[in-house]
């Protein structure tokens, strides 16, 4: 079995390995191949898509996302050969780090090439709607003045240098002000809509501002203050994934998450 680089003819066979409780995959391969820091991949035999898989990468860090094998041709090593590719593809002397936000099922088989857990993100559904949340003050569009702020709290929060995503999703993001200084940040045209924050306040107010148009909330578990917030809201809990690592450890602060961007790239 041969990697390849997945083509735009390869998308009509996406639906066949669909995982059946995933959001269309589709959209997010074609955004994939229209990217240049995306780099989708698969395997095939014969006319048969058997597995694909995407690396994303950043400054100087990578994320494998969207690895699925079709339903048919699970446990035969397949999923453990085609990660062990993907991870062939990425330059380690520049990418010293990659990461993945791996389902139960998917666990495993990224432990048996490498991975650690670093930590858990939690799913949230079926709470209370902010029919009634009044906007605070502190809220406010984004404008250029907050670019250099905004993309240093989130190479600070999150280890990396994604600003080239993040670049992308400036002119719809939301902003938190107090008393001049800048507290936080909510991307809501960035997947499921990013929100960091390093004051409390902030956060829970960004957060509940987001949940206007969303049903879902999901964050890591170190964010104590949030997944209390969402309980006492009558938010449950249905379904967890683990953040795994493979190579240097980057320090970073999922406690100041208040919704991550996607499984893609945390």
């Amino acid at each position: 079995m041969k990697i390849e680089s997945f083509q735009a003819d390869d998308l009509k066979s996406l639906s066949d390995i669909q995982p059946p409780d995933w959001t269309d995959i589709i959209p997010h391969y074609r955004f994939y191949l229209s990217s240049l820091y995306c780099l989708p991949y698969k395997i095939k035999e014969g006319e048969l898509l058997l597995a694909v898989g995407t690396i994303v990468l950043h400054e100087d860090t990578a994320w494998l996302a969207h690895i699925v094998v079709h339903p048919l041709h699970r446990k035969r090593g397949i999923g453990k050969l085609f990660t062990a590719a993907l991870i062939d593809q990425i330059d380690s002397n520049h990418y010293k780090t990659i990461y993945l936000m791996a389902t139960p099922m998917g666990e495993p088989v990224y432990r048996q090439v490498g991975f650690e857990p670093e930590t858990e993100h939690l799913y949230f559904n079926e709470g209370r709607p902010f029919t009634q949340y009044t906007i605070p003050v502190g809220i406010m569009p984004y404008n250029e003045q907050y670019q250099e702020p905004l993309l240093l709290m989130d190479k600070k929060v999150s280890g990396e240098s994604r600003a080239i995503r993040l670049n992308e999703h400036l002119s719809d993001a939301w902003v938190f002000v107090s008393n001049g200084e800048f507290k936080g940040y909510y991307m809501p045209g960035l997947s499921e809509g990013l929100v960091v924050a390093l004051d409390e306040i902030a956060g829970l107010q960004l957060m509940q501002f987001r949940l206007l148009n969303h049903a879902l909330a999901i964050l890591p578990v170190d964010n104590t203050a949030a997944a209390r917030f969402l309980d006492q809201q009558g938010y449950k809990v249905f379904r967890k994934a683990r953040r795994m690592r493979l190579g240097e450890y980057r320090t970073w602060h999922p406690a100041y998450i208040y919704n991550r961007v996607s499984g893609q790239i945390g």
